[in-house]
């Protein structure tokens, strides 16, 4: 049976709807009981443009949920919550990161509490009002689970999120997730289906392609999240230029719900009909690269055969409000990293890097990483990473002063990992 017949014996499911929904679990602290009353919830009427219009608890629903209905802006909404025994949480989340210890404690959990959010398009904003909401009833929490996305969140990461002035991560919407078998792997997404989007995937990935499709797969999850914000009542193009190989050859990608993908596979591939039988069926789509040559002849093949092009160096393009956002947070957080650079400066295993903008000729401006030597509230000073491409004073190794102002990121390399903006409350 080719794989293009098997694919039609299983049909594409509809979302659980808790795949649907936005569901975040909060893991309580074991010396604390927790009891929830219709007053628990007066509490989030702190949150700005929130107010909470009524609560039903589960035994006015009939249900194991309760409801709140509250106002948020101009609109009614609402969220279901449930109090609950903690058991069997962690089972579907990644732990590798965490300390033994603490994974030991997070065990010992005895109450959790689920909470279950509708997304609007406002999709980073409906991620951190949903943490601003568990923050604000569960302020001791042990950690929280991101059902949606298969990953755990630190008390103090919720906490940073919910108290920003400034939207999330896109990033922090999804996973990316790798099943691997014989040599190949399987890349996949959880946590689109809640955006109002599809989940994506790409198959036959070896490890010498791994990262290149896993930016792929990034890139065009955050780029789909922001057309769902800047455009919520339009359908979403399967086509989407999303940067350039080189000048001559575009990153054109198009994706194919898996049940109409499979034929151009074998039919015992990873991330086939066999692997689905149980789960990874409901909606998801296979990326596929559209091809253009010279003479503008169109060609769509798998990702993994147009694997060559990505070792190019690709450059992928931001969506101009994810620019402005790093910026925004970047800045915010900025105290963490100065305390942190004074902390560690001395340290050859701590590398400090920022990101300045550099303006040339009459409106355009170049984007040069620095390894920090100097750091102030007022005045960055920096060895260039690399050669600018349009600022011909500027080669790798070149020492420059900048002001604050100009600094558009930054990133801490250190010996646990990589600390950016958006990880910041690793600093605290």
């Amino acid at each position: 049976m080719s794989a293009q017949n098997k694919a039609k014996n299983i049909e594409m499911k509809e979302p659980l709807f808790r795949e649907k929904n936005s569901t975040m679990t909060l893991i309580l602290n074991p010396h604390e009981d927790i009891h929830l009353s219709h007053e628990s919830f007066d509490i989030l009427n702190q949150l700005e443009n929130f107010a909470v219009a009524s609560v039903k608890m589960p035994a006015e629903t009939n249900t194991p949920f309760g409801t709140v209905t509250y106002q948020y802006g101009d609109a009614y909404r609402f969220f279901l919550f449930q109090l609950h025994q903690a058991s069997n949480l962690l089972e579907d989340v990644q732990l590798d990161d965490l300390d033994a210890q603490y994974v030991q404690q997070l065990h010992s959990a005895k109450q959790a509490l689920t909470i279950i959010l509708p997304f609007t398009h406002e999709l980073q904003q409906c991620y951190q009002l949903q943490l601003s909401i568990a923050n604000l009833l569960v302020p001791k929490m042990m950690g929280l689970i991101d059902e949606n996305a298969q990953r755990f969140l630190y008390r103090q990461q919720v906490k940073m999120i919910a108290q920003s002035h400034y939207l999330p991560n896109p990033a922090m919407l999804f996973s990316i997730q790798a099943v691997q078998r014989s040599g190949k792997i399987w890349l996949h997404t959880h946590g689109l289906i809640r955006c109002q989007l599809t989940e994506l995937e790409i198959l036959n990935v070896t490890k010498d392609t791994y990262n290149d499709f896993y930016y792929l797969i990034k890139h065009l999850a955050i780029q789909l999240v922001y057309l769902r914000l800047e455009k919520p009542n339009d359908p979403v193009e399967q086509t989407q230029i999303l940067g350039a190989f080189n000048q001559q050859h575009p990153i054109v990608s198009h994706t194919i719900p898996w049940n109409q993908a499979l034929k151009y596979y074998p039919n015992h591939a990873l991330g086939g009909t066999d692997d689905r039988q149980i789960d990874h069926h409901s909606l998801s789509n296979l990326i596929f690269i559209l091809l253009i040559d010279e003479h503008d002849e169109q060609q769509l093949v798998t990702a993994d055969k147009a694997s060559h092009l990505f070792k190019q160096d690709p450059l992928y393009t931001v969506p101009p409000l994810e620019i402005k956002r790093e910026k925004l947070v970047a800045h915010e957080q900025f105290p963490l990293l100065l305390k942190a650079f004074n902390q560690h400066k001395d340290e050859p295993t701590w590398v400090p890097l920022v990101k300045i903008s550099i303006p040339y000729g009459e409106h355009n401006l170049e984007n040069v990483w620095f390894q920090l030597d100097e750091l102030t509230n007022e005045m960055i000073i920096g060895k260039a990473t690399h050669d600018a491409q349009y600022l011909p004073d500027i080669k790798t190794d070149t020492v420059a002063t900048f002001p604050l102002d100009q600094m558009i990121d930054w990133i801490i390399y250190t010996p646990e990992g990589t600390i950016t903006p958006n990880e910041a409350y690793r600093l605290i």
